[in-house]
């Protein structure tokens, strides 16, 4: 029992320090601004910082869609983008120290808002429509910042990372679309 309180309080007390929290985003961009000398770099540091706010997002939203939604697609597509945005946080990461930017270890305010609202969507059909349609905006707005950094950047290493991953994120945009219809279809029975 002591165990369980101890744990309880140390969740509470975590609970209140995370409410506090500056967002994750925000202190990322402003310690890059101060380190960074040109607008180039900035832009750069910037992607990467968005990057990886937005897998942390996709990660947590796509793991609890693996336990929350109906549709099988639906869970595939969530386990699918779960796995390879886990594996893509440590590239980020790695690209960043390389670099000596700043990225968030943690999703932006506005994610965990938007995680948090998750869980009062009804399962089923309100669920699952969501969670797709989330995808699918959060992938069409990193294939832009990845895009965006292939004309833009300077950095030989930066442009061969997004160069690299650009076909992943339209694979996962190509695939939430058809899961898009398929489920409408499903649903609309």
């Amino acid at each position: 029992m002591a165990l369980f309180t101890g744990a309880f309080a140390f969740v509470a007390c975590n609970n209140t320090q995370s409410a506090k929290n500056p967002d994750s985003e925000k202190v990322a961009s402003e310690a890059n601004d101060q380190k960074i000398e040109t607008n180039t770099f900035e832009k750069d540091a910037d992607a990467l910082v968005k990057l990886a706010s937005q897998g942390h997002y996709l990660s947590a939203a796509a793991g609890y869609a693996i336990n929350n939604a109906n549709q099988k697609q639906v869970k595939t597509l969530a386990n699918t983008i779960s796995a390879d945005h886990h594996s893509m946080a440590s590239e980020i990461s790695a690209l960043a120290s390389k670099k000596n930017y700043q990225i968030p270890d943690s999703m932006s305010n506005e994610y965990v808002s938007d995680v948090a609202d998750m869980k009062n969507w009804k399962k089923g059909k309100e669920f699952d429509t969501k969670f797709v349609n989330r995808i699918i905006d959060e992938h069409e707005k990193a294939i832009k910042i990845l895009e965006n950094c292939t004309i833009d950047t300077k950095d030989a290493d930066l442009k061969t990372w997004c160069e690299k991953h650009l076909p992943g994120f339209r694979s996962h945009l190509e695939e939430s679309r058809k899961v898009k219809e398929e489920i409408e279809s499903v649903y609309k029975s």
